[in-house]
């Protein structure tokens, strides 16, 4: 991909100057940095020839900045490339091939941009010690890991029971095998999609229980005044939290609860790559929400697209893939706090940056996970834009990885495990109150 022409590499910096933002000498020469504008006017049909034409950039920067490139053998990667031309020779759907690779290592923040919506997994529960093995409505029988898993958790009424999740690109397991028997499971209707308020609001459920609604955050959107110290219990719903930012969200946790709720996220377990190619993959993505949004920036709109501007051209001359292991559970074991006693409530639809604050919260002292699981697309994080010239859209690379439930345990589309199952979420003050009474006491 060549760098800007002179005329387009003048047009774009004083465009960016116009927002308020300083442009770095030379920021346009990096060979992977297209031009903003295209990045608002995605092409609606991607022609299978075009995209032939841009696969080997695609390879070269997935085998350069994708942080799941070591998950498969180098001849899964060839395979994959080598039927993926095949079937745009033959005019076929031009991603299917990538749509096909995802069943094995479902990612949710890598693939073609706009993605589809993250596919909600499949809930039932099943009264067993372990899984063996797991069959389908079609008679199909499948390893235990194979999308699906299953994770102890107490229903609401405090039996013991084993939660399934099965990715969404799967078909629902009828039964699962555990010591030689086969057992029958329940599936769980798919949950209705509450009318739940879209601003961060905080409600008194009585005089020791309070209700934290953590909703989507959306621009100039700010967070509620801190819970006060008389609510002992306090249910954080983050119900249909979607994510895609964190908003308000990492400075009224800190205030609220103290800098150390962010420890989970320092001490999971996890990689991230650094490439020649990653800066400009983390300016796609930037310019891809300056491309997408009206009016002026907000301040901090600004200070973070300036932050990933003045990265570009800083990553190293090669690939380097940095590593930590985990120092402590993202669950504790201990109800022994000095703060308020949380119950974290999660749906199917909680995804992305929600999810992560779920984790957050679940992993202070004392604190409940509730419901069915989130969404699963927190493992692949910290993504990056990739503009296809030939084929005139993006494909977005997570460029990271956190593994929050321990080292190998999958978490994209399976989402993370629930301490306590609900067949039927809260809809009202009176339900909430009797949630929070009934898991705390």
């Amino acid at each position: 991909m060549p760098g800007f022409p002179e005329d387009a590499r003048a047009s774009e910096a004083g465009w960016l100057r116009a927002r308020g933002l300083a442009v770095p000498p030379g920021f346009s020469t990096d060979p992977w940095i297209a031009p903003t504008a295209p990045f608002a006017r995605p092409r609606a049909r991607v022609e299978p020839a075009a995209l032939a034409r841009d696969l080997p950039l695609l390879r070269d920067t997935l085998r350069e900045a994708y942080a799941g490139w070591e998950c498969a053998e180098p001849a899964a990667w060839d395979a994959l490339f080598d039927s993926w031309i095949r079937h745009l020779e033959s005019g076929g759907q031009p991603f299917a091939p990538w749509a096909r690779w995802q069943r094995g290592f479902p990612d949710r923040h890598t693939g073609p941009w706009p993605g589809p919506p993250t596919p909600r997994p499949h809930t039932a529960s099943v009264d067993v010690a372990q899984v063996d093995a797991w069959r389908d409505a079609e008679g199909a029988e499948h390893a235990p890991g194979a999308g699906l898993r299953g994770h102890a958790a107490r229903a609401r009424n405090g039996r013991g029971v084993v939660v399934l999740r099965a990715l969404g690109e799967w078909p629902p397991p009828v039964a699962v095998r555990s010591g030689g028997r086969w057992h029958e499971v329940q599936s769980l209707a798919p949950e209705p999609e509450p009318a739940l308020p879209d601003l961060p609001e905080a409600r008194a459920l009585a005089a020791d229980v309070g209700w934290l609604r953590v909703p989507t955050p959306a621009p100039h959107q700010g967070a509620p005044d801190l819970p006060p110290r008389e609510w002992r219990i306090v249910v954080c719903d983050l119900r249909g939290n979607r994510g895609g930012a964190l908003g308000p969200w990492p400075d009224f946790l800190s205030r609220w609860l103290g800098p150390d709720v962010f420890g989970p996220w320092t001490g999971a377990a996890g990689w991230e790559v650094e490439s020649p190619r990653t800066p400009a993959l983390r300016w796609g993505l930037a310019q891809a929400r300056l491309a997408g949004g009206e009016g002026p920036l907000s301040p901090e709109l600004r200070a973070s697209v300036q932050g990933v501007l003045d990265g570009l051209g800083g990553g190293p001359a090669a690939r380097v893939v940095h590593r930590r292991a985990a120092r402590r559970t993202w669950r504790s074991q201990s109800a022994q706090t000095t703060h308020p006693r949380l119950v974290v409530l999660v749906d199917d639809r909680c995804g992305s940056d929600g999810e992560l604050l779920a984790l957050l919260l679940a992993a202070l002292p004392g604190a409940i996970l509730a419901g069915r699981g989130t969404a699963g697309a927190c493992g692949w994080v910290r993504p990056g834009l990739l503009w296809l010239p030939s084929a005139g859209t993006g494909f977005q690379i997570a460029t990271a990885r956190l593994e929050p439930a321990g080292p190998g345990v999958a978490v994209d589309g399976l989402g993370l495990p629930v301490d306590v199952l609900l067949e039927e979420s809260p809809v009202d003050a009176a339900g909430l109150l009797a949630l929070a009474r009934a898991l705390c006491s």
